[in-house]
Protein backbone atom coordinates (compact mmCIF):
# COMPACT_ATOMS: atom_id res chain seq x y z
CA UNK A 1 0.00 0.00 0.00
CA UNK A 2 3.01 2.40 0.95
CA UNK A 3 4.48 1.70 -2.67
CA UNK A 4 1.40 2.28 -4.73
CA UNK A 5 1.16 6.10 -2.57
CA UNK A 6 4.70 6.51 -3.46
CA UNK A 7 3.95 5.87 -7.46
CA UNK A 8 1.00 8.38 -6.98
CA UNK A 9 2.74 11.21 -5.34
CA UNK A 10 5.32 11.13 -8.19
CA UNK A 11 2.86 11.44 -10.91
CA UNK A 12 2.77 15.29 -10.71
CA UNK A 13 6.23 15.71 -11.23
CA UNK A 14 5.74 14.29 -14.72
CA UNK A 15 3.36 16.96 -15.43
CA UNK A 16 -0.13 17.29 -16.94
CA UNK A 17 -0.46 20.78 -19.57
CA UNK A 18 -2.83 22.75 -21.54
CA UNK A 19 -2.49 24.68 -24.41
CA UNK A 20 -2.48 28.55 -23.92
CA UNK A 21 -1.80 31.53 -26.11
CA UNK A 22 -0.55 34.87 -25.08
CA UNK A 23 -1.26 37.39 -27.62
CA UNK A 24 1.46 40.82 -26.86
CA UNK A 25 0.40 44.25 -28.67
CA UNK A 26 3.55 46.54 -28.90
CA UNK A 27 3.42 50.10 -29.81
CA UNK A 28 5.51 53.34 -29.64
CA UNK A 29 4.21 56.47 -27.51
CA UNK A 30 2.72 57.54 -31.11
CA UNK A 31 0.39 54.49 -31.61
CA UNK A 32 2.76 52.50 -34.33
CA UNK A 33 3.29 49.30 -34.22
CA UNK A 34 6.91 48.32 -33.40
CA UNK A 35 7.93 45.33 -35.53
CA UNK A 36 10.92 44.29 -34.18
CA UNK A 37 9.71 43.30 -30.53
CA UNK A 38 11.04 40.19 -28.83
CA UNK A 39 8.96 38.38 -26.10
CA UNK A 40 10.90 36.05 -24.06
CA UNK A 41 8.16 33.99 -21.60
CA UNK A 42 9.36 32.28 -19.08
CA UNK A 43 6.84 28.97 -18.15
CA UNK A 44 7.65 25.89 -16.02
CA UNK A 45 8.34 22.94 -17.65
CA UNK A 46 6.60 20.42 -15.45
CA UNK A 47 5.04 20.49 -12.14
CA UNK A 48 6.90 20.75 -9.27
CA UNK A 49 6.68 21.14 -5.60
CA UNK A 50 6.72 24.23 -3.59
CA UNK A 51 10.49 25.09 -4.75
CA UNK A 52 11.02 25.46 -8.27
CA UNK A 53 14.64 25.50 -9.32
CA UNK A 54 15.95 27.19 -12.57
CA UNK A 55 16.27 23.65 -14.38
CA UNK A 56 12.20 23.62 -14.24
CA UNK A 57 11.78 26.24 -15.67
CA UNK A 58 12.22 26.95 -20.01
CA UNK A 59 12.47 29.77 -22.19
CA UNK A 60 10.25 30.71 -25.48
CA UNK A 61 11.01 33.43 -27.69
CA UNK A 62 8.57 34.63 -30.24
CA UNK A 63 8.76 37.50 -32.74
CA UNK A 64 6.48 40.14 -33.93
CA UNK A 65 4.48 40.63 -36.59
CA UNK A 66 4.10 43.36 -38.94
CA UNK A 67 1.44 44.82 -37.01
CA UNK A 68 3.33 44.57 -33.98
CA UNK A 69 1.20 41.69 -32.49
CA UNK A 70 3.76 39.15 -30.97
CA UNK A 71 1.82 35.81 -30.33
CA UNK A 72 3.33 32.93 -28.18
CA UNK A 73 1.83 29.19 -27.62
CA UNK A 74 3.04 27.56 -25.19
CA UNK A 75 2.33 23.96 -22.92
CA UNK A 76 1.40 26.01 -20.04
CA UNK A 77 1.39 23.41 -16.72
CA UNK A 78 0.93 26.39 -14.24
CA UNK A 79 -1.20 29.16 -14.28
CA UNK A 80 1.50 32.18 -13.86
CA UNK A 81 4.48 32.80 -16.61
CA UNK A 82 6.53 35.87 -16.68
CA UNK A 83 7.41 37.86 -20.05
CA UNK A 84 9.26 40.52 -20.96
CA UNK A 85 9.76 42.85 -23.95
CA UNK A 86 13.02 43.87 -25.63
CA UNK A 87 13.44 45.95 -29.17
CA UNK A 88 16.28 47.35 -31.18
CA UNK A 89 15.67 51.48 -30.73
CA UNK A 90 13.41 51.00 -27.74
CA UNK A 91 13.26 51.22 -23.92
CA UNK A 92 12.46 48.04 -22.23
CA UNK A 93 9.18 47.55 -19.87
CA UNK A 94 9.63 45.90 -16.78
CA UNK A 95 9.02 42.17 -16.20
CA UNK A 96 5.24 41.21 -16.80
CA UNK A 97 3.13 38.61 -15.13
CA UNK A 98 0.29 36.91 -16.81
CA UNK A 99 -1.96 34.66 -15.30
CA UNK A 100 -4.71 32.13 -16.67
CA UNK A 101 -7.67 31.39 -14.59
CA UNK A 102 -8.07 28.05 -13.33
CA UNK A 103 -11.25 26.11 -13.96
CA UNK A 104 -10.31 23.76 -10.37
CA UNK A 105 -7.55 23.38 -8.28
CA UNK A 106 -6.80 19.68 -8.95
CA UNK A 107 -4.19 17.82 -6.31
CA UNK A 108 -2.09 16.30 -9.47
CA UNK A 109 -3.27 18.06 -12.53
CA UNK A 110 -4.63 21.32 -13.80
CA UNK A 111 -7.48 22.81 -15.75
CA UNK A 112 -8.06 25.94 -17.24
CA UNK A 113 -11.01 28.48 -17.40
CA UNK A 114 -9.07 30.48 -20.02
CA UNK A 115 -6.78 29.60 -22.74
CA UNK A 116 -5.98 32.81 -24.28
CA UNK A 117 -4.46 36.07 -22.84
CA UNK A 118 -4.01 39.34 -24.81
CA UNK A 119 -2.29 42.01 -23.53
CA UNK A 120 -1.08 46.00 -24.71
CA UNK A 121 2.83 47.38 -24.50
CA UNK A 122 3.59 50.97 -24.80
CA UNK A 123 7.20 51.13 -25.74
CA UNK A 124 9.51 53.97 -25.63
CA UNK A 125 11.81 55.15 -28.37
CA UNK A 126 15.39 55.62 -27.11
CA UNK A 127 16.09 59.53 -28.88
CA UNK A 128 19.06 61.08 -27.77
CA UNK A 129 20.90 60.00 -24.37
CA UNK A 130 23.89 61.98 -23.38
CA UNK A 131 26.30 60.98 -20.61
CA UNK A 132 25.31 62.04 -16.73
CA UNK A 133 25.99 62.41 -13.49
CA UNK A 134 23.84 59.81 -11.84
CA UNK A 135 24.34 58.46 -8.54
CA UNK A 136 21.97 55.25 -6.98
CA UNK A 137 21.06 56.46 -3.11
CA UNK A 138 18.34 54.00 -1.65
CA UNK A 139 19.21 55.00 1.82
CA UNK A 140 22.44 55.15 1.67
CA UNK A 141 22.75 58.68 2.52
CA UNK A 142 23.26 58.99 5.53
CA UNK A 143 22.15 62.35 8.01
CA UNK A 144 23.86 63.01 11.33
CA UNK A 145 21.74 62.70 14.88
CA UNK A 146 21.15 65.66 14.82
CA UNK A 147 18.29 67.83 13.36
CA UNK A 148 19.12 70.49 10.83
CA UNK A 149 19.35 71.79 7.04
CA UNK A 150 22.26 69.55 4.82
CA UNK A 151 23.09 70.35 1.41
CA UNK A 152 23.26 68.12 -1.66
CA UNK A 153 25.35 67.92 -4.46
CA UNK A 154 23.49 66.26 -7.67
CA UNK A 155 26.72 66.29 -9.49
CA UNK A 156 29.29 64.62 -6.66
CA UNK A 157 26.37 62.86 -5.42
CA UNK A 158 26.93 63.69 -1.54
CA UNK A 159 26.38 66.09 0.92
CA UNK A 160 27.91 69.43 0.64
CA UNK A 161 31.21 69.84 3.06
CA UNK A 162 32.00 69.08 6.28
CA UNK A 163 29.25 66.03 6.00
CA UNK A 164 30.60 64.96 2.78
CA UNK A 165 32.61 65.91 -0.54
CA UNK A 166 29.75 67.66 -2.26
CA UNK A 167 30.76 71.19 -3.29
CA UNK A 168 27.49 73.04 -4.44
CA UNK A 169 24.28 72.37 -2.46
CA UNK A 170 21.90 71.80 -5.29
CA UNK A 171 18.97 71.29 -3.24
CA UNK A 172 18.86 70.76 0.62
CA UNK A 173 17.34 68.38 3.29
CA UNK A 174 15.31 69.65 6.65
CA UNK A 175 15.68 66.60 9.25
CA UNK A 176 13.11 67.08 11.90
CA UNK A 177 12.70 64.13 13.68
CA UNK A 178 10.96 64.35 17.23
CA UNK A 179 11.24 60.81 19.02
CA UNK A 180 9.40 61.34 21.66
CA UNK A 181 6.67 62.08 19.63
CA UNK A 182 7.27 59.56 16.73
CA UNK A 183 7.17 61.82 14.23
CA UNK A 184 9.37 63.11 11.82
CA UNK A 185 8.16 66.55 8.97
CA UNK A 186 11.32 66.87 6.87
CA UNK A 187 11.12 68.33 3.69
CA UNK A 188 13.42 68.46 0.45
CA UNK A 189 13.68 72.41 -0.67
CA UNK A 190 15.64 75.01 -2.54
CA UNK A 191 17.40 78.36 -1.40
CA UNK A 192 18.60 80.99 -4.23
CA UNK A 193 16.42 82.46 -7.10
CA UNK A 194 15.28 80.61 -10.08
CA UNK A 195 16.07 76.95 -8.36
CA UNK A 196 13.19 74.79 -7.81
CA UNK A 197 11.82 71.96 -9.03
CA UNK A 198 8.63 70.02 -10.18
CA UNK A 199 7.07 66.74 -10.14
CA UNK A 200 5.73 64.38 -12.55
CA UNK A 201 3.80 61.40 -12.99
CA UNK A 202 6.56 58.46 -13.59
CA UNK A 203 6.55 56.40 -17.19
CA UNK A 204 6.63 53.20 -14.36
CA UNK A 205 5.67 50.36 -17.21
CA UNK A 206 9.40 51.42 -18.95
CA UNK A 207 13.01 51.91 -17.72
CA UNK A 208 12.94 55.25 -18.94
CA UNK A 209 10.85 57.14 -16.38
CA UNK A 210 10.95 60.88 -17.07
CA UNK A 211 10.61 63.12 -19.43
CA UNK A 212 12.80 63.90 -22.46
CA UNK A 213 13.90 66.96 -21.95
CA UNK A 214 12.54 69.49 -18.55
CA UNK A 215 9.77 71.74 -18.84
CA UNK A 216 11.88 74.86 -19.05
CA UNK A 217 8.51 77.27 -18.44
CA UNK A 218 7.47 75.04 -15.75
CA UNK A 219 6.26 75.96 -12.15
CA UNK A 220 9.53 75.35 -10.00
CA UNK A 221 8.51 74.57 -6.55
CA UNK A 222 10.85 75.01 -3.60
CA UNK A 223 9.27 73.17 -0.85
CA UNK A 224 8.28 69.29 -1.09
CA UNK A 225 7.77 67.73 2.37
CA UNK A 226 7.68 64.42 4.05
CA UNK A 227 6.20 63.97 7.09
CA UNK A 228 5.33 60.42 8.96
CA UNK A 229 4.14 59.68 12.42
CA UNK A 230 2.43 56.89 14.51
CA UNK A 231 -0.36 57.09 16.53
CA UNK A 232 -2.98 55.02 18.68
CA UNK A 233 -5.60 54.97 16.74
CA UNK A 234 -6.42 53.00 13.20
CA UNK A 235 -5.62 55.15 9.79
CA UNK A 236 -8.73 54.59 7.95
CA UNK A 237 -6.90 54.81 4.46
CA UNK A 238 -4.83 51.64 5.02
CA UNK A 239 -5.65 50.61 8.27
CA UNK A 240 -2.20 50.72 9.93
CA UNK A 241 -1.52 52.65 12.40
CA UNK A 242 0.79 55.91 11.27
CA UNK A 243 0.28 58.75 8.97
CA UNK A 244 2.10 59.50 6.12
CA UNK A 245 2.38 62.83 3.73
CA UNK A 246 4.80 62.39 0.85
CA UNK A 247 5.04 65.21 -1.84
CA UNK A 248 6.64 63.27 -3.89
CA UNK A 249 5.62 59.11 -4.74
CA UNK A 250 7.00 56.55 -5.70
CA UNK A 251 4.97 56.44 -9.03
CA UNK A 252 6.48 60.17 -9.32
CA UNK A 253 9.52 61.64 -10.79
CA UNK A 254 11.31 65.23 -9.45
CA UNK A 255 12.39 67.41 -12.73
CA UNK A 256 14.82 70.13 -10.89
CA UNK A 257 16.63 73.37 -11.80
CA UNK A 258 19.55 74.46 -9.57
CA UNK A 259 22.70 76.44 -10.03
CA UNK A 260 20.88 79.28 -11.44
CA UNK A 261 22.74 82.83 -11.97
CA UNK A 262 20.86 85.76 -13.22
CA UNK A 263 22.83 88.75 -14.86
CA UNK A 264 21.68 92.24 -13.48
CA UNK A 265 18.79 93.08 -15.45
CA UNK A 266 17.45 89.69 -13.42
CA UNK A 267 17.49 87.41 -16.70
CA UNK A 268 18.60 83.42 -16.27
CA UNK A 269 21.57 83.13 -18.02
CA UNK A 270 22.53 79.71 -16.62
CA UNK A 271 21.34 76.72 -15.03
CA UNK A 272 21.22 72.86 -14.53
CA UNK A 273 18.78 70.71 -15.30
CA UNK A 274 18.54 67.38 -13.17
CA UNK A 275 16.44 64.53 -12.06
CA UNK A 276 15.28 62.26 -9.12
CA UNK A 277 13.26 59.08 -9.59
CA UNK A 278 11.64 57.31 -7.18
CA UNK A 279 9.82 58.33 -3.64
CA UNK A 280 11.20 60.69 -1.59
CA UNK A 281 11.62 59.73 2.27
CA UNK A 282 13.60 61.81 4.74
CA UNK A 283 14.46 59.65 8.12
CA UNK A 284 18.09 59.15 9.66
CA UNK A 285 18.77 59.12 6.05
CA UNK A 286 17.93 60.56 2.59
CA UNK A 287 16.16 57.93 0.82
CA UNK A 288 14.86 57.52 -3.20
CA UNK A 289 15.64 55.57 -6.13
CA UNK A 290 18.43 57.66 -8.18
CA UNK A 291 19.30 60.53 -9.35
CA UNK A 292 21.15 62.16 -12.81
CA UNK A 293 22.59 65.38 -12.67
CA UNK A 294 22.96 67.32 -16.83
CA UNK A 295 26.58 68.69 -16.59
CA UNK A 296 25.64 70.96 -19.53
CA UNK A 297 24.57 74.36 -18.43
CA UNK A 298 21.37 75.22 -20.21
CA UNK A 299 20.77 71.61 -21.86
CA UNK A 300 16.80 70.14 -20.71
CA UNK A 301 18.00 67.13 -21.75
CA UNK A 302 17.14 64.55 -18.87
CA UNK A 303 17.80 61.59 -21.26
CA UNK A 304 20.85 59.56 -19.70
CA UNK A 305 22.72 56.86 -21.53
CA UNK A 306 23.56 54.70 -19.06
CA UNK A 307 26.63 52.94 -20.98
CA UNK A 308 28.19 56.66 -20.01
CA UNK A 309 27.68 57.78 -16.39
CA UNK A 310 30.30 60.24 -15.63
CA UNK A 311 29.98 58.84 -11.82
CA UNK A 312 32.61 56.47 -12.37
CA UNK A 313 33.01 55.31 -8.77
CA UNK A 314 28.99 54.13 -9.42
CA UNK A 315 28.64 50.24 -9.89
CA UNK A 316 25.13 50.07 -9.48
CA UNK A 317 22.32 49.53 -11.55
CA UNK A 318 21.64 52.33 -13.85
CA UNK A 319 18.30 53.75 -15.47
CA UNK A 320 18.25 55.77 -18.14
Amino acid sequence: MKFLMLVAVSLPLVGCSEPVVLKVNVHDEEGKPVTNAVVNVKTLKRLVGVNANPGDYRMIVAHADTNGVVTVKFDAVASDSTYWLSADGYYSPPYHDVHYKMKKDHLFYIEFAEHEKEESIILRKIQNPIPMYRHCINGAKYLPPENGDFGYDMKIGDWVAPLGRGEVADFYIRKNYDEKARSTKSALFFKGKGNGAYKMKAFVDSEFRSCYVADTNAVFGTLFRYEYWTHDHVNPKDGSHRTEVCDVDADECLILRTRCRFDEKGNLVSCHYSKIYGKIEIWGWLNFMSCAFNPTPNDANLEFDARRNLNKKDTSFCMP
